[in-house]
């Protein structure tokens, strides 16, 4: 059996009768831990509607992401669709949910808001009977000690550690006495080379997929606020989206920034692990994006 809920709309305003609804779907209504299901998200708008950014995988922080495809918007007649499908799972018990949230869009002069409710999903243990819950495990064997008892050891790393600082900060200062300060690089140059840094560390060959979406992150936020001079710090991929949009960037090159947005948010907070080669296309992007607006150098005209 599917689980699904609907909302729908009918704008009699409108000439061809366009509904608004949000479809949300999982392919079953229980699964057991491990286990594979799909997630799909249908939004249905009038066309030429102006709509909000959708939460997407944001709705379903408490899944790991396996898979998604955000889809784009078809419009036929005078409706636009746009349907996303993520592949989840878990490794926990319990009743889980794909989070409420609110659609925004724009019909004329006015915002129109919808509450989309929660969907809930259960997870179930693969145990069963008088096995649903496995034994407690034992306490595992403690070594007896010898030498030193563990507070005298903890006192002597800490002294150790607090000498070792000690020495490092006397180095530094006497290296940084002699040493002018040097001035700080473009931002073009700072983040290419951020950048190259990154592509080294190979963090989504290695699975570190966060890791990788983070840097990205901040690199792009550094150089946008170094080129444009625009206040990136502390903002979200949405605060992020909404000026991107301002900034005097190609419509393609923005949706693609947009996308890199997205798959970041679904990375840091839903559990989304990309493949390696979207890491790597997505590091491409942001290079092309520095190169292609970086600002030219002064030349001053003898």
């Amino acid at each position: 059996m599917r689980l699904s809920i609907a909302l729908l709309l009918t704008l009699v305003s409108l000439p061809a009768l366009a509904a608004v609804g949000v479809e949300e779907r999982f392919s079953r209504s229980s699964i057991t831990v491990g286990d594979v299901v799909e997630f799909t998200l249908t939004v249905t708008l009038p066309a030429g509607t102006e709509a909000k950014d959708l939460p997407g995988g944001l709705l379903l922080g408490a899944f790991e992401i396996k898979d998604y495809d955000p889809g784009r918007w078809e419009t036929r007649g005078g409706e636009q669709t746009l349907t996303q499908r993520f592949t989840l799972s878990t490794y926990s018990i319990g009743t889980f949910f794909a989070a409420p949230w609110q659609l925004k869009y724009r019909e004329g002069e006015n915002e129109v808001t919808l509450d989309v409710p929660a969907v809930p999903l259960a997870v179930v243990s693969v145990l069963a009977g008088t096995e649903e819950k496995p034994r407690d495990i034992k306490k595992p064997f403690e070594i007896p000690r010898g030498g030193l008892p563990w507070w005298a050891w903890t006192a002597i790393a800490a002294g150790a550690l607090a000498l070792a600082g000690a020495a490092w900060r006397r180095w530094r200062r006497r290296r940084g006495a002699g040493a002018a300060a040097a001035p700080p690089l473009p931002p073009d140059i700072r983040a290419l080379q951020a950048l190259e840094a990154l592509e080294r560390q190979h963090c989504m060959e290695k699975g570190e997929a966060k890791r990788h979406y983070v840097a990205l992150g901040e690199i792009f936020k550094d150089y946008a606020a170094g080129r444009w001079g625009v206040d990136t710090l502390d903002k979200t991929a949405t605060e992020l989206w909404a000026i991107i949009k301002d900034l005097p960037l190609e419509r393609g090159l923005q949706m693609r920034l947009k996308t890199f947005l997205d798959t970041g948010d679904l990375v840091k907070f839903a559990k989304h692990l990309p493949p390696a080669e979207r890491g790597r296309e997505d590091l491409t992007l942001l290079r092309e994006t520095v190169e292609t607006t970086r600002e030219e150098p002064h030349v001053p005209v003898p």
